[in-house]
């Protein structure tokens, strides 16, 4: 060997020292970070704290807040829509994405609006929630965005233990409305509110449009002016919800269907609309992930991600592809055909958890494949048998009255 490829002992001691020293500052960052976010939670409580002891409650003030939405919509929209005429003192706090960060000004504002305000409705978790000092009289109100009992949630989940520094702000609710009698005790189990009462079966206010068939009729009448091109094919909606542990790493396996095929086979008789979970939606905004070209399938494939009103899609199309989505509890109500495309469902089983045994609850065809996929679309199987218990047991509440049985249960007679 001769002296140009040789490497000195010092030179070798070099190279051995870097994954080490890596670690260690791996290790440190992980320390300083874990350390610098209980500051910034006990700075939270003490602020919290402090305008606790200092404030008042404004009988009169309401506050939508929401970590995960951009614009009003969803259980708050229709409860915002109810009572925005009704001398309330409204206030609305939404950020898109929860790794968007407030100002330290701005969170200092809204712990004041937190801790002042009589009423809080909420739709998701909220850290803001986990750090406040709950005063006597408030109601902090847990709408929630999904319906029925299917994927566990907060403190169900097999992994709550791991998470339980995050959900900490659900133990803060004071009401929770869920979607029917029978799986009330799901809200009391996930959010760890202890007993029965605090949560009400009111049904969901957002499913009260796929009751009210002038809505339906307007929806739909829209779809076809924006999509003139559409009309006369069946409109597919594949509305998946994501993989990971956590929404900020949420993702999907975009290959599980194999397009090319997909465009080739339906493309005469289909349109194949994609809605991608939000939080799957925003890491492709963000460039964090990378979808399949659609533009090669112009006029068969329409992503309408960035709609955030699924309801009005499902009033439009004339068959559901989803998978562990809580979609499926809407569409139950529309009385269409649904497929279930679980190709990872017994990985999944074994992550995220379900409540119910899944072949045994589902009012639709399970495909585990892409080509069973495919057969099921043809098929349309509306499962009538199954239809009819999963809809009672799951969505037992929802009437075409929802918003206003949750906002008098909420404000009772103010409303």
């Amino acid at each position: 060997m001769d002296d140009k490829s040789r490497i000195s002992t010092e030179e070798l001691n070099e190279v051995e020292e870097v994954p080490h020293k890596n670690k260690v500052v791996k290790f440190f960052k992980k320390k300083i970070k874990k350390c610098r976010k209980f500051i910034f939670k006990v700075c939270g409580f003490i602020i919290s704290c402090f305008f606790a002891a200092f404030t008042k409650v404004n009988e009169n003030q309401v506050l939508f807040l929401s970590d995960v939405r951009a614009t009003m919509g969803g259980n708050l929209g229709c409860v915002y829509d109810y009572i925005k005429d009704k001398g309330f003192d409204i206030i609305i706090e939404f950020k898109p994405d929860r790794r968007e960060k407030r100002s330290i000004l701005h969170k200092i504002r809204l712990t004041k609006e937190i801790e002042t305000s009589r009423y809080i409705l909420l739709d998701d978790m909220s850290q803001s929630i986990a750090q406040m000092y709950v005063r006597k009289g408030q109601d902090i109100v847990q709408l929630w965005h999904g319906p029925g009992a299917f994927k566990r949630i907060g403190y169900s989940r097999p992994d709550a233990l791991g998470k339980r520094r995050l959900l900490t702000g659900h133990r803060n609710y004071t009401k929770a409305i869920q979607s029917s009698k029978e799986i009330e005790w799901i809200h009391v189990e996930g959010f760890g509110m202890e007993k029965m009462g605090v949560v009400k079966a009111t049904g969901f206010p957002r499913t009260d449009c796929l009751f009210d068939e002038d809505y339906k009729k307007e929806v739909t009448k829209k779809f076809y002016e924006d999509y003139p091109e559409i009309k006369g094919k069946k409109v597919i909606l594949f509305a998946p919800t994501y993989r990971g542990s956590s929404i900020p790493k949420a993702h999907y396996d975009f290959d599980l269907i194999d397009w090319d095929n997909l465009y080739e086979t339906l493309k005469d008789d289909y349109v194949f609309i994609v809605k991608w979970h939000p939080g799957v939606y925003n890491n492709i905004a963000i460039g964090k992930l990378e979808t399949p070209d659609f533009d090669k399938y112009k006029g068969f494939i329409y992503d309408l991600s960035a709609s955030r009103d699924l309801n009005d899609i499902l009033i439009v199309c004339d068959m559901l592809i989803t998978d562990y989505s809580t979609s499926i509890f809407d569409f139950s109500i529309l009385h269409k055909p649904v497929i279930y495309f679980v190709p990872d469902l017994d990985d999944y089983l074994d992550g995220r958890g379900l409540y119910v045994p899944f072949e045994k609850d589902v009012y639709g065809a399970v495909a585990k494949n892409y080509k069973q996929l495919l057969k099921a679309i043809k098929e349309e199987n509306m499962c009538e048998d199954l239809r009819a218990d999963f809809y009672r047991y799951h969505m037992g509440a929802c009437d075409g009255h929802s918003t206003e049985k949750t906002c008098k249960w909420i404000f009772g007679n103010r409303v």
